[in-house]
């Protein structure tokens, strides 16, 4: 009775007040194994009624059989506009808020499509969608446009469809991702079993060499001496040659005749051939010494510790410890560097290659030192001139192909203007299209959709 004295006033106050009086929507009670849910109100409309039910619950059955969705539509005649978003993202939040706390509703895998139509305008109205988690969401107003108001059960097909081909998507990356990842853990295991046993043999090999007795080595220690000794033996005729006194009093002269001519390619070349037979000279001498240690060792039948000296043992040359006599001529350098045994005698044949390079470059006359250094600066003079004709050859062609490259630099630079203005143009028709078509709007239950 009392609240009755209290309501009764206040109805009355709005009744007479003249204020509109909207009538609830209509909300549909969830059945398991029923998709479409249509307002009676939307069926019975005398201008545009609603018909599709049956038919479109078929369909979206097979939607769900083949993507494992289960889709649920509501369609609703709207006798209430909200004010703070679209009409059909807030009535898939009135449905989701109706639906999702029900313990028969699968919230884990679901697609909730709600279409509301205005009530006092049926060509006016709005699309919402609500999906479970883990699927994406996308933009709506694109399957609105060519098919609302006339054909509202071909958008929601569309709808339906683009859904089931995002999960499907989703399915077959999850299942390419485990399977890569399948198969890395496999190919984890496999070498970790191949480094195992790779760690094994190398265990193996190590104890075996450790206990290796010493006649084992015997034919490895012979080979080995016998490639060392037949290195030093070629090197051996050029080391003799080049501390010869003929050779040391001809670069002494051409040193001497070169002092007031600093800067001359030819004696750029003499510099670089006197650091090159230095750095021979000192890599010839531990080569000779260390080969005749392994020979001795040889004899006394030595043959594992021949062994490791080749493999295991570092030899250090020190590039600036020629002999007095030489060093005065040939200079020293200032630089020390280590060798395993097999590395210095491949370096002793390299620096053998580079110091027959580089002496080519100063001829040497046996006859007199005189006549050598005259024959030298003939042939420099030669050179340099030949070297001044390449030169200028170069050059022109050099030039043609600079204007070659100018003329393809401006045509590269048109088309590149060009390609500009086409990509501009692209970008302005693109954001146009974009802003006119956009029409996505979501909530905080993750309800999204677009008007009509």
């Amino acid at each position: 009775m009392r609240l009755t004295k209290i309501f009764l006033p206040l109805t009355l106050g709005v009744l007479l007040s003249g204020a509109p009086v909207f009538a609830a929507d209509w909300q549909p009670i969830f059945t398991p194994g029923q998709a479409v849910y249509i307002d009676p109100a939307l069926v019975s409309s005398k201008t545009a009624p609603v018909t599709f039910g049956a038919e479109l619950e078929r369909e979206l059955k097979v939607l769900k059989d083949k993507s494992g969705v289960n889709y649920y539509v509501w369609a609703v005649q709207a006798n209430n506009a909200p004010m703070d978003k679209p009409l059909g993202v807030a009535k898939t939040d009135e449905a989701i808020m109706a639906w999702g706390g029900q313990a028969s509703f699968p919230n884990d895998n679901y697609a909730l499509i709600v279409w509301a139509r205005r009530a006092e305008n049926p060509s006016k109205g709005g699309v919402g969608i609500n999906l479970s988690l883990g699927q994406k969401t996308f933009e709506v107003k694109p399957f609105l446009k060519g098919r609302m108001p006339q054909n509202p059960k071909g958008a929601i097909l569309a709808i339906a469809d683009h859904v089931s081909d995002n999960k499907i998507a989703q399915v077959n990356e999850a299942k390419a991702s485990k399977e890569v990842g399948a198969f890395f853990s496999a190919l984890g295991a496999i070498l970790l079993v191949v480094f195992g046993w790779l760690a094994a043999a190398l265990v193996v090999w190590a104890l075996i060499k450790a206990l290796k007795p010493n006649f084992l080595y015997k034919k490895e220690a012979q080979a080995a001496v016998e490639k060392w000794s037949k290195a030093v033996k070629n090197a051996t005729d050029i080391y003799l040659e080049l501390t010869s006194d003929d050779v040391i009093e001809f670069y002494s002269l051409l040193a001497k005749s070169l002092e007031s001519n600093q800067g001359n390619k030819l004696q750029v070349s003499l510099d670089l051939a006197k650091a090159e037979i230095s750095r021979f000279l000192c890599i010839y001498e531990k080569c000779r010494v260390t080969g005749d240690a392994l020979e001795k060792l040889l004899s006394d039948s030595e043959y594992k510790t021949v062994c490791l000296m080749i493999d295991d043992v570092i030899y250090s040359v020190d590039f600036g410890t020629l002999p007095i006599e030489k060093a005065s001529i040939f200079g020293g350098l200032n630089d020390v560097k280590e060798y395993k045994g097999i590395d210095l005698l491949n370096a002793l044949d390299k620096s053998m290659s580079h110091v027959l390079s580089a002496i080519t470059k100063v001829k040497y006359d046996k006859t007199t030192p005189e006549k050598a250094v005259a024959n030298v600066y003939v042939e420099q003079d030669l050179r340099e001139r030949e070297e001044a004709a390449r030169t200028s050859a170069t050059v022109i062609v050099d030039n043609s192909r600079t204007s070659y490259g100018s003329s393809r630099s401006s045509h590269r630079s048109s088309d590149d203007s060009s390609s500009s203005s086409r990509s501009s143009d692209s970008s302005s028709s693109s954001s146009d299209w974009g802003s006119s078509g956009s029409d996505y709007s979501s909530s905080d239950s993750g309800s999204f959709g677009g008007d009509y």
